[in-house]
């Protein structure tokens, strides 16, 4: 909505409008001068519920480390079942590409360290939509 819409839905002047939206100095009677500040919407504070970039790289780097949920979720100051959600969501997505080489009750010990490196390399250099169908590396 520009200025003027907005200034005829509050009713009020489109000088008036100006003046609260960019502020104004004025010098007042005695030669000092008067500021008021721009009127500024509210910020909206980003809802706690959902995990910021920088906790989801701190979660992967400490689980590689080998630090536990519940000392991940203490370092971010989280609760360790949202800690845990993250983990598991993955994990579930990784689950489900794995299954596509290796059903449910095979076990993994019969095939060699060259054909699960494969599959690592294949798993990791897919194409990924976010990357506007690139591959990671």
């Amino acid at each position: 909505m520009n200025n003027s819409a907005a200034c005829r839905e509050v009713g009020i002047n489109r000088r008036t409008g100006t003046r609260w939206r960019y502020g104004r100095t004025i010098n007042s009677a005695d030669g000092e001068p008067r500021i008021y500040p721009p009127i500024a919407a509210p910020k909206r504070a980003v809802s706690t519920r959902y995990l910021f970039e920088d906790e989801r790289i701190t979660i992967a780097d400490e689980r590689r480390a080998g630090s536990s949920i519940r000392a991940i979720a203490a370092l971010l100051d989280r609760a360790p079942s949202t800690i845990s959600r993250e983990i598991n969501c993955n994990n579930e997505n990784t689950s489900g590409l794995l299954r596509q080489d290796f059903p449910k009750s095979s076990d993994l010990s019969v095939h060699t360290a060259e054909d699960l490196a494969a599959v690592a390399a294949e798993l990791n250099n897919r194409p990924h939509k976010i990357l506007g169908w690139d591959t990671p590396a």
